[in-house]
Protein backbone atom coordinates (compact mmCIF):
# COMPACT_ATOMS: atom_id res chain seq x y z
CA UNK A 1 0.00 0.00 0.00
CA UNK A 2 1.40 3.21 -0.79
CA UNK A 3 1.86 6.25 2.20
CA UNK A 4 -0.76 8.21 0.80
CA UNK A 5 -3.10 5.60 1.23
CA UNK A 6 -2.05 4.65 4.74
CA UNK A 7 -2.40 8.01 5.84
CA UNK A 8 -5.69 8.06 4.90
CA UNK A 9 -6.33 5.11 7.11
CA UNK A 10 -5.08 6.34 9.77
CA UNK A 11 -7.90 8.82 10.57
CA UNK A 12 -10.47 5.93 10.02
CA UNK A 13 -9.89 4.18 13.61
CA UNK A 14 -8.92 5.04 16.69
CA UNK A 15 -6.11 3.05 18.21
CA UNK A 16 -5.47 0.33 21.13
CA UNK A 17 -1.75 1.37 21.70
CA UNK A 18 0.63 -1.83 23.34
CA UNK A 19 4.28 -1.37 23.99
CA UNK A 20 7.18 -3.59 25.14
CA UNK A 21 11.18 -3.92 24.22
CA UNK A 22 10.70 -5.52 20.98
CA UNK A 23 13.73 -5.90 17.76
CA UNK A 24 12.28 -7.10 14.14
CA UNK A 25 13.58 -10.70 14.28
CA UNK A 26 11.66 -11.53 17.48
CA UNK A 27 8.50 -9.81 15.93
CA UNK A 28 7.29 -12.46 13.82
CA UNK A 29 3.47 -11.31 14.48
CA UNK A 30 3.34 -8.38 12.67
CA UNK A 31 2.23 -9.45 9.46
CA UNK A 32 0.35 -12.53 11.25
CA UNK A 33 -2.37 -9.85 12.51
CA UNK A 34 -3.35 -9.05 8.69
CA UNK A 35 -3.71 -12.86 8.28
CA UNK A 36 -5.77 -14.29 11.26
CA UNK A 37 -8.33 -14.08 8.46
CA UNK A 38 -7.58 -17.80 7.65
CA UNK A 39 -9.02 -18.92 11.09
CA UNK A 40 -11.10 -16.09 12.18
CA UNK A 41 -13.39 -12.63 10.85
CA UNK A 42 -13.33 -13.40 7.00
CA UNK A 43 -12.32 -9.44 6.36
CA UNK A 44 -11.27 -7.76 9.66
CA UNK A 45 -8.52 -7.25 11.08
CA UNK A 46 -7.28 -4.59 7.65
CA UNK A 47 -4.51 -2.80 9.56
CA UNK A 48 -1.07 -2.67 11.95
CA UNK A 49 1.17 -0.42 12.41
CA UNK A 50 4.23 -1.27 14.81
CA UNK A 51 6.57 1.89 15.74
CA UNK A 52 10.78 -0.09 16.51
CA UNK A 53 11.82 2.87 18.35
CA UNK A 54 15.70 2.14 20.21
CA UNK A 55 14.73 -1.84 20.39
CA UNK A 56 11.41 -1.03 21.60
CA UNK A 57 8.02 -1.52 19.71
CA UNK A 58 4.90 0.73 19.65
CA UNK A 59 1.98 -1.62 18.51
CA UNK A 60 -0.82 -0.05 16.93
CA UNK A 61 -4.44 -2.08 16.15
CA UNK A 62 -7.78 -0.61 15.41
CA UNK A 63 -10.08 -0.38 18.11
CA UNK A 64 -13.15 -0.67 16.35
CA UNK A 65 -11.91 -3.66 14.11
CA UNK A 66 -11.40 -5.71 17.03
CA UNK A 67 -14.44 -5.02 18.75
CA UNK A 68 -16.25 -6.51 16.01
CA UNK A 69 -14.20 -9.27 15.90
CA UNK A 70 -15.34 -9.70 19.31
CA UNK A 71 -18.55 -9.87 18.54
CA UNK A 72 -18.25 -12.11 15.18
CA UNK A 73 -16.48 -14.67 17.24
CA UNK A 74 -18.99 -14.24 20.77
CA UNK A 75 -22.32 -14.84 18.09
CA UNK A 76 -20.11 -17.57 16.20
CA UNK A 77 -19.74 -19.23 20.07
CA UNK A 78 -23.22 -18.76 21.19
CA UNK A 79 -24.37 -21.36 17.84
CA UNK A 80 -21.47 -23.68 17.77
CA UNK A 81 -19.19 -23.57 21.32
CA UNK A 82 -17.59 -26.69 20.03
CA UNK A 83 -15.58 -24.24 16.99
CA UNK A 84 -13.49 -22.50 19.21
CA UNK A 85 -12.47 -25.43 21.16
CA UNK A 86 -11.65 -27.31 17.39
CA UNK A 87 -9.35 -24.30 17.09
CA UNK A 88 -7.61 -24.69 20.37
CA UNK A 89 -7.16 -28.16 19.61
CA UNK A 90 -5.61 -27.10 15.94
CA UNK A 91 -3.69 -24.91 17.80
CA UNK A 92 -2.22 -27.29 20.34
CA UNK A 93 -0.69 -29.27 17.16
CA UNK A 94 0.98 -26.10 15.97
CA UNK A 95 2.46 -25.19 19.40
CA UNK A 96 3.93 -29.37 20.03
CA UNK A 97 5.86 -28.44 16.54
CA UNK A 98 7.32 -25.59 17.14
CA UNK A 99 9.00 -26.81 20.65
CA UNK A 100 9.95 -29.63 18.73
CA UNK A 101 11.45 -27.48 15.97
CA UNK A 102 12.69 -25.69 18.97
CA UNK A 103 14.28 -28.63 20.64
CA UNK A 104 15.89 -29.97 16.79
CA UNK A 105 17.88 -26.74 16.56
CA UNK A 106 19.38 -26.58 20.17
CA UNK A 107 20.29 -29.63 19.81
CA UNK A 108 21.40 -29.95 16.44
CA UNK A 109 22.96 -26.54 15.64
CA UNK A 110 26.68 -26.79 15.84
CA UNK A 111 27.11 -29.51 13.03
CA UNK A 112 24.83 -27.93 10.92
CA UNK A 113 26.05 -26.16 7.60
CA UNK A 114 24.73 -22.94 7.13
CA UNK A 115 22.00 -24.06 4.47
CA UNK A 116 20.54 -26.21 7.60
CA UNK A 117 20.32 -24.00 9.66
CA UNK A 118 18.41 -21.49 7.23
CA UNK A 119 16.02 -24.07 6.34
CA UNK A 120 15.57 -25.08 10.31
CA UNK A 121 14.87 -21.33 11.16
CA UNK A 122 12.51 -20.97 7.70
CA UNK A 123 10.54 -23.77 9.36
CA UNK A 124 10.39 -22.78 12.85
CA UNK A 125 9.00 -19.39 11.43
CA UNK A 126 6.38 -20.81 9.23
CA UNK A 127 4.91 -22.55 12.15
CA UNK A 128 5.40 -19.66 14.58
CA UNK A 129 3.16 -17.58 12.09
CA UNK A 130 0.46 -19.88 12.10
CA UNK A 131 0.27 -19.85 16.24
CA UNK A 132 0.09 -15.88 15.63
CA UNK A 133 -2.49 -16.13 12.64
CA UNK A 134 -4.51 -18.45 15.34
CA UNK A 135 -4.05 -16.68 18.54
CA UNK A 136 -4.67 -12.99 17.65
CA UNK A 137 -7.95 -12.62 17.70
CA UNK A 138 -8.19 -12.97 21.77
CA UNK A 139 -6.33 -9.76 22.19
CA UNK A 140 -10.04 -8.23 21.13
CA UNK A 141 -10.64 -9.20 24.26
CA UNK A 142 -8.83 -6.24 26.13
CA UNK A 143 -11.48 -4.14 24.10
CA UNK A 144 -14.66 -5.98 25.37
CA UNK A 145 -13.87 -6.19 28.71
CA UNK A 146 -12.69 -2.39 28.76
CA UNK A 147 -15.56 -0.86 26.95
CA UNK A 148 -18.59 -3.36 27.34
CA UNK A 149 -18.49 -5.70 29.29
CA UNK A 150 -19.03 -3.48 32.52
CA UNK A 151 -22.21 -1.88 30.52
CA UNK A 152 -23.50 -5.30 29.79
CA UNK A 153 -23.24 -6.28 33.82
CA UNK A 154 -24.40 -2.96 34.82
CA UNK A 155 -27.75 -3.65 32.64
CA UNK A 156 -28.69 -6.96 33.86
CA UNK A 157 -27.79 -6.12 37.99
CA UNK A 158 -28.76 -3.13 38.60
CA UNK A 159 -28.90 -3.10 42.17
CA UNK A 160 -25.47 -3.80 42.23
CA UNK A 161 -22.74 -0.84 43.27
CA UNK A 162 -19.98 -0.22 40.39
CA UNK A 163 -17.52 -1.54 42.86
CA UNK A 164 -19.68 -4.53 43.06
CA UNK A 165 -19.89 -5.02 39.25
CA UNK A 166 -16.27 -4.46 38.79
CA UNK A 167 -15.35 -7.44 41.61
CA UNK A 168 -17.86 -9.93 39.20
CA UNK A 169 -16.07 -9.07 36.30
CA UNK A 170 -13.12 -10.33 37.39
CA UNK A 171 -14.29 -13.56 39.34
CA UNK A 172 -16.21 -14.40 36.24
CA UNK A 173 -12.49 -14.03 33.64
CA UNK A 174 -10.29 -15.65 35.99
CA UNK A 175 -8.48 -18.18 34.52
CA UNK A 176 -9.50 -21.99 36.00
CA UNK A 177 -6.24 -23.16 36.00
CA UNK A 178 -2.74 -22.15 37.22
CA UNK A 179 -0.67 -20.14 35.19
CA UNK A 180 3.18 -20.86 34.09
CA UNK A 181 4.27 -18.50 36.13
CA UNK A 182 2.71 -20.21 38.92
CA UNK A 183 3.90 -23.58 38.49
CA UNK A 184 7.00 -21.82 38.46
CA UNK A 185 6.42 -19.96 41.43
CA UNK A 186 4.88 -23.70 43.06
CA UNK A 187 8.66 -25.27 42.23
CA UNK A 188 10.69 -21.92 43.72
CA UNK A 189 8.51 -21.47 47.19
CA UNK A 190 8.81 -25.90 47.48
CA UNK A 191 12.33 -25.03 46.97
CA UNK A 192 12.20 -22.33 49.59
CA UNK A 193 10.11 -23.87 52.22
CA UNK A 194 12.25 -27.28 52.18
CA UNK A 195 15.77 -25.87 52.33
CA UNK A 196 15.29 -22.00 53.77
CA UNK A 197 17.25 -22.67 56.62
CA UNK A 198 20.12 -24.31 54.34
CA UNK A 199 19.39 -21.45 51.84
CA UNK A 200 19.72 -18.71 54.13
CA UNK A 201 23.23 -20.03 55.86
CA UNK A 202 24.86 -20.54 52.46
CA UNK A 203 27.32 -18.53 50.46
CA UNK A 204 26.79 -20.70 46.90
CA UNK A 205 24.20 -23.34 45.77
CA UNK A 206 27.34 -25.59 45.10
CA UNK A 207 27.54 -25.87 48.70
CA UNK A 208 23.94 -27.53 49.37
CA UNK A 209 23.25 -31.43 49.44
CA UNK A 210 23.80 -33.16 46.07
CA UNK A 211 19.96 -33.60 45.80
CA UNK A 212 19.36 -29.55 46.14
CA UNK A 213 21.79 -29.32 43.87
CA UNK A 214 19.61 -31.46 41.31
CA UNK A 215 16.39 -30.25 41.90
CA UNK A 216 18.16 -26.52 40.99
CA UNK A 217 19.57 -27.98 38.23
CA UNK A 218 16.14 -29.21 36.43
CA UNK A 219 14.22 -26.21 37.73
CA UNK A 220 16.79 -23.95 35.27
CA UNK A 221 16.57 -26.49 33.02
CA UNK A 222 12.79 -26.83 32.54
CA UNK A 223 12.47 -23.32 32.61
CA UNK A 224 15.36 -21.15 30.95
CA UNK A 225 13.44 -19.15 28.57
CA UNK A 226 11.21 -17.44 31.17
CA UNK A 227 13.24 -14.75 31.30
CA UNK A 228 12.86 -13.76 27.36
CA UNK A 229 11.03 -10.72 25.95
CA UNK A 230 10.71 -9.23 22.00
CA UNK A 231 14.45 -7.82 22.11
CA UNK A 232 16.44 -11.08 23.65
CA UNK A 233 16.47 -14.36 24.87
CA UNK A 234 17.25 -14.52 27.98
CA UNK A 235 18.49 -17.79 29.53
CA UNK A 236 17.73 -18.46 33.07
CA UNK A 237 20.64 -20.05 35.20
CA UNK A 238 21.14 -22.19 38.41
CA UNK A 239 22.63 -19.16 39.40
CA UNK A 240 20.00 -16.76 38.92
CA UNK A 241 17.88 -18.84 40.53
CA UNK A 242 19.84 -19.02 43.48
CA UNK A 243 19.62 -15.37 43.50
CA UNK A 244 15.96 -15.34 43.79
CA UNK A 245 16.03 -17.81 46.53
CA UNK A 246 18.26 -15.54 48.45
CA UNK A 247 15.85 -12.64 47.94
CA UNK A 248 12.68 -14.23 48.80
CA UNK A 249 14.22 -15.73 52.38
CA UNK A 250 15.59 -12.83 53.15
CA UNK A 251 12.36 -11.00 53.53
CA UNK A 252 9.80 -14.04 54.36
CA UNK A 253 9.69 -16.39 57.13
CA UNK A 254 9.45 -19.98 56.39
CA UNK A 255 5.82 -19.88 57.63
CA UNK A 256 4.81 -16.99 55.38
CA UNK A 257 6.19 -19.33 52.41
CA UNK A 258 3.87 -22.28 53.77
CA UNK A 259 1.18 -20.22 53.65
CA UNK A 260 1.85 -18.91 50.05
CA UNK A 261 2.58 -22.93 49.01
CA UNK A 262 -0.94 -23.69 50.22
CA UNK A 263 -2.92 -21.12 48.43
CA UNK A 264 -1.43 -21.80 45.07
CA UNK A 265 -1.91 -25.41 45.37
CA UNK A 266 -5.87 -24.86 46.57
CA UNK A 267 -6.02 -21.51 44.17
CA UNK A 268 -8.11 -23.82 41.65
CA UNK A 269 -10.29 -25.13 43.46
CA UNK A 270 -11.24 -21.69 45.02
CA UNK A 271 -12.02 -19.83 42.05
CA UNK A 272 -14.06 -22.40 40.63
CA UNK A 273 -15.67 -22.02 44.05
CA UNK A 274 -16.07 -18.65 43.94
CA UNK A 275 -17.66 -18.64 40.18
CA UNK A 276 -20.01 -21.17 40.78
CA UNK A 277 -21.34 -19.05 43.75
CA UNK A 278 -21.33 -16.10 41.99
CA UNK A 279 -23.66 -17.26 38.35
CA UNK A 280 -25.43 -19.27 41.25
CA UNK A 281 -26.51 -16.06 43.24
CA UNK A 282 -26.80 -13.69 39.98
CA UNK A 283 -28.81 -14.91 37.32
CA UNK A 284 -27.04 -13.57 34.04
CA UNK A 285 -28.65 -13.91 30.82
CA UNK A 286 -27.30 -16.86 28.68
CA UNK A 287 -25.64 -14.52 26.05
CA UNK A 288 -23.74 -12.61 28.49
CA UNK A 289 -22.98 -16.43 30.60
CA UNK A 290 -21.36 -17.55 27.37
CA UNK A 291 -19.41 -14.36 27.10
CA UNK A 292 -18.11 -14.55 30.15
CA UNK A 293 -16.93 -18.30 29.75
CA UNK A 294 -15.59 -17.51 26.50
CA UNK A 295 -13.56 -14.67 28.32
CA UNK A 296 -12.44 -17.76 31.06
CA UNK A 297 -11.58 -19.99 28.32
CA UNK A 298 -9.41 -17.47 26.78
CA UNK A 299 -7.72 -16.47 29.73
CA UNK A 300 -6.41 -19.75 30.22
CA UNK A 301 -5.77 -20.10 26.19
CA UNK A 302 -3.61 -16.62 26.81
CA UNK A 303 -1.24 -17.84 29.37
CA UNK A 304 -0.15 -20.95 27.12
CA UNK A 305 0.00 -18.26 24.50
CA UNK A 306 2.01 -16.32 26.02
CA UNK A 307 4.17 -19.26 27.36
CA UNK A 308 4.54 -20.25 23.65
CA UNK A 309 5.77 -17.08 22.76
CA UNK A 310 8.76 -16.78 25.18
CA UNK A 311 10.09 -20.43 24.09
CA UNK A 312 10.16 -18.72 20.67
CA UNK A 313 11.97 -15.87 21.79
CA UNK A 314 14.41 -18.02 23.40
CA UNK A 315 14.80 -19.82 20.31
CA UNK A 316 14.93 -17.03 17.90
CA UNK A 317 17.41 -15.10 19.68
CA UNK A 318 19.58 -18.39 19.78
CA UNK A 319 19.50 -18.36 16.05
CA UNK A 320 20.80 -14.71 15.62
CA UNK A 321 23.42 -15.54 18.16
CA UNK A 322 24.36 -18.76 16.27
CA UNK A 323 24.18 -16.38 12.96
CA UNK A 324 26.07 -13.63 14.27
CA UNK A 325 28.88 -16.17 15.64
CA UNK A 326 29.10 -17.98 11.94
CA UNK A 327 29.15 -14.78 9.92
CA UNK A 328 30.89 -12.65 12.10
CA UNK A 329 28.53 -10.26 12.31
CA UNK A 330 27.64 -8.54 15.75
CA UNK A 331 24.63 -9.57 17.42
CA UNK A 332 22.32 -6.55 17.16
CA UNK A 333 22.43 -6.44 13.39
CA UNK A 334 21.12 -10.19 13.50
CA UNK A 335 18.38 -9.05 15.75
CA UNK A 336 17.49 -6.22 13.55
CA UNK A 337 16.53 -8.76 10.47
CA UNK A 338 13.32 -10.39 9.81
CA UNK A 339 13.49 -13.87 9.92
CA UNK A 340 12.79 -14.43 5.76
CA UNK A 341 16.44 -11.94 5.87
CA UNK A 342 18.01 -13.91 8.58
CA UNK A 343 17.18 -17.36 6.63
CA UNK A 344 18.99 -15.72 2.88
CA UNK A 345 21.64 -14.42 4.54
CA UNK A 346 22.49 -17.87 6.27
CA UNK A 347 21.35 -19.44 2.63
CA UNK A 348 23.48 -16.61 0.29
CA UNK A 349 25.39 -14.34 2.39
CA UNK A 350 23.25 -11.90 1.46
CA UNK A 351 22.73 -9.00 3.69
CA UNK A 352 20.85 -5.68 4.14
CA UNK A 353 22.70 -2.94 4.09
CA UNK A 354 23.97 -2.05 7.46
CA UNK A 355 22.55 1.82 6.96
CA UNK A 356 19.62 0.62 6.29
CA UNK A 357 19.68 -1.30 10.24
CA UNK A 358 20.75 1.45 11.78
CA UNK A 359 17.83 3.47 10.67
CA UNK A 360 16.01 0.75 11.83
CA UNK A 361 17.17 0.22 15.28
CA UNK A 362 17.00 4.06 15.73
CA UNK A 363 13.42 4.53 14.50
CA UNK A 364 11.17 2.56 11.65
CA UNK A 365 7.59 1.93 11.08
CA UNK A 366 6.00 -1.58 9.95
CA UNK A 367 2.90 -1.03 8.53
CA UNK A 368 1.35 -4.22 7.48
CA UNK A 369 -2.19 -4.10 5.33
CA UNK A 370 -4.61 -6.73 4.09
CA UNK A 371 -7.39 -4.67 1.57
CA UNK A 372 -9.53 -6.72 -0.21
CA UNK A 373 -7.70 -9.98 0.43
CA UNK A 374 -4.73 -8.52 -0.94
CA UNK A 375 -1.44 -8.82 2.24
CA UNK A 376 1.52 -6.03 2.04
CA UNK A 377 3.98 -5.31 4.43
CA UNK A 378 6.03 -2.05 4.00
CA UNK A 379 8.86 -0.26 6.39
CA UNK A 380 8.92 3.32 6.41
CA UNK A 381 12.23 4.98 7.69
CA UNK A 382 12.86 9.14 8.18
CA UNK A 383 10.10 11.35 7.14
CA UNK A 384 7.33 9.15 6.62
CA UNK A 385 7.80 7.12 9.85
CA UNK A 386 7.38 10.45 11.61
CA UNK A 387 4.49 11.45 9.69
CA UNK A 388 2.84 7.96 11.01
CA UNK A 389 3.82 8.76 14.27
CA UNK A 390 2.07 11.98 14.55
CA UNK A 391 -0.86 10.60 12.28
CA UNK A 392 -1.52 8.11 15.31
CA UNK A 393 0.22 9.67 18.85
CA UNK A 394 -1.81 13.19 18.37
CA UNK A 395 -1.35 15.22 21.50
CA UNK A 396 -3.91 15.20 23.92
CA UNK A 397 -4.28 17.27 27.05
CA UNK A 398 -5.75 14.83 29.94
CA UNK A 399 -6.51 15.87 33.12
CA UNK A 400 -6.39 12.81 35.45
CA UNK A 401 -4.96 9.43 35.14
CA UNK A 402 -7.96 7.04 35.25
CA UNK A 403 -7.91 3.43 34.39
CA UNK A 404 -9.64 -0.05 35.00
CA UNK A 405 -9.53 -1.76 38.11
CA UNK A 406 -8.08 -4.71 37.56
CA UNK A 407 -7.49 -6.14 41.74
CA UNK A 408 -8.85 -4.64 44.19
CA UNK A 409 -8.13 -5.85 47.65
CA UNK A 410 -8.36 -2.24 49.63
CA UNK A 411 -10.44 0.49 48.89
CA UNK A 412 -7.40 3.01 48.67
CA UNK A 413 -4.14 2.38 48.64
CA UNK A 414 -0.86 4.95 48.39
CA UNK A 415 2.50 4.81 47.86
CA UNK A 416 5.99 6.13 45.96
CA UNK A 417 6.00 5.57 42.30
CA UNK A 418 8.91 3.74 40.44
CA UNK A 419 8.74 3.32 36.79
CA UNK A 420 9.95 0.62 35.06
CA UNK A 421 9.67 0.16 31.49
CA UNK A 422 12.32 -2.71 30.82
CA UNK A 423 12.80 -4.99 33.79
CA UNK A 424 16.54 -5.97 32.31
CA UNK A 425 17.42 -2.07 32.21
CA UNK A 426 16.44 -0.63 35.69
CA UNK A 427 15.84 -1.89 39.22
CA UNK A 428 12.72 -1.67 40.79
CA UNK A 429 12.40 -0.31 44.05
CA UNK A 430 10.95 -3.13 46.79
CA UNK A 431 7.69 -1.72 48.09
CA UNK A 432 7.12 0.73 45.48
CA UNK A 433 3.75 0.93 43.49
CA UNK A 434 5.19 -0.12 39.57
CA UNK A 435 4.07 2.11 36.51
CA UNK A 436 4.86 0.84 33.33
CA UNK A 437 3.24 0.85 29.70
CA UNK A 438 2.10 -2.94 30.44
CA UNK A 439 3.45 -6.07 32.49
CA UNK A 440 4.97 -9.29 30.85
CA UNK A 441 6.47 -12.31 32.12
CA UNK A 442 10.02 -11.31 32.73
CA UNK A 443 8.17 -8.59 35.27
CA UNK A 444 7.36 -11.29 37.71
CA UNK A 445 10.50 -11.10 39.90
CA UNK A 446 9.41 -7.58 40.54
CA UNK A 447 5.67 -7.75 40.98
CA UNK A 448 6.55 -9.84 43.88
CA UNK A 449 7.93 -7.22 45.33
CA UNK A 450 5.02 -4.21 44.39
CA UNK A 451 2.94 -2.97 46.32
CA UNK A 452 0.57 -2.22 43.82
CA UNK A 453 0.80 -1.90 39.71
CA UNK A 454 -0.28 0.44 37.42
CA UNK A 455 -0.56 0.21 33.66
CA UNK A 456 -0.99 2.35 30.48
CA UNK A 457 -2.88 -0.89 28.50
CA UNK A 458 -4.59 -3.94 29.06
CA UNK A 459 -8.08 -5.68 29.46
CA UNK A 460 -9.63 -7.84 32.55
CA UNK A 461 -7.72 -10.86 30.66
CA UNK A 462 -4.33 -8.80 30.30
CA UNK A 463 -1.14 -10.35 32.17
CA UNK A 464 -0.98 -7.19 34.99
CA UNK A 465 -4.74 -8.20 35.55
CA UNK A 466 -4.14 -11.87 35.98
CA UNK A 467 -1.16 -11.65 38.21
CA UNK A 468 -2.05 -9.11 40.24
CA UNK A 469 -5.25 -10.94 41.59
CA UNK A 470 -2.77 -14.04 42.28
CA UNK A 471 -0.67 -11.91 44.30
CA UNK A 472 -3.43 -10.32 46.00
CA UNK A 473 -2.19 -6.47 45.29
CA UNK A 474 -3.69 -3.40 43.71
CA UNK A 475 -3.85 -3.43 40.42
CA UNK A 476 -5.31 -0.31 37.60
CA UNK A 477 -4.58 -1.24 34.30
CA UNK A 478 -5.40 0.89 30.73
CA UNK A 479 -4.65 4.33 32.44
CA UNK A 480 -3.07 5.00 28.89
CA UNK A 481 -0.56 8.15 30.19
CA UNK A 482 0.59 6.89 33.27
CA UNK A 483 3.82 5.88 32.24
CA UNK A 484 4.64 8.57 30.38
CA UNK A 485 3.13 11.46 32.75
CA UNK A 486 4.27 10.02 36.58
CA UNK A 487 7.96 10.02 37.71
CA UNK A 488 10.00 7.61 39.71
CA UNK A 489 9.51 9.08 43.35
CA UNK A 490 6.14 10.74 42.76
CA UNK A 491 3.37 10.17 45.83
CA UNK A 492 0.22 8.90 44.12
CA UNK A 493 -3.08 7.56 45.97
CA UNK A 494 -5.07 5.04 43.78
CA UNK A 495 -9.39 5.18 44.00
CA UNK A 496 -10.04 1.25 43.86
CA UNK A 497 -13.56 2.09 43.45
CA UNK A 498 -13.12 4.48 40.61
CA UNK A 499 -9.63 3.71 39.26
CA UNK A 500 -8.42 7.07 39.70
CA UNK A 501 -5.09 7.68 40.05
CA UNK A 502 -3.80 11.35 41.57
CA UNK A 503 -0.95 12.43 42.62
CA UNK A 504 -0.74 13.26 46.42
Amino acid sequence: MKYREINKELHKHTWWSEEAPAVPLNSVWVRQYVQQQKYWHPRLPSMIVCFFKNEFVFEETPEDEKLEIWHYLWEKHQKNPGFMKKRYRQWQVISRRVKLLGEQFTAGKKTWSNRQLAASLLNLSEQVKDHWRMTWMMECADIFTTYELPKLLRKELLRLSPEKINELAISLTSPDHLSFMEHYRLEFIGLACGWHEAIRRGTDWKELPLVFQKRLEKMAERFVWISSNYRQGRSVTKQDIWKQLKEEISHKSPAELARQLASLKSKVQRTQRIKADCYRRYRLSRRLTNALKLLTFWASWIDQRKELALHVNWYLDAYAVEAGQRLGKPLWQMRHLVTDELGLLLRTGRMVPVPVLRQRRKFCTFVSTNIRGKVTETIYYKQQAQKIWRGIFTQQQMKEIKGQVASAPAKKISGEVCVVLDVHKKKFKRGAILVTTMTRPDFVPILHQAKAIVTDEGGLTCHASIISRELGIPCVIGTKIASKVLRDGDIIELDLATGAVKKI
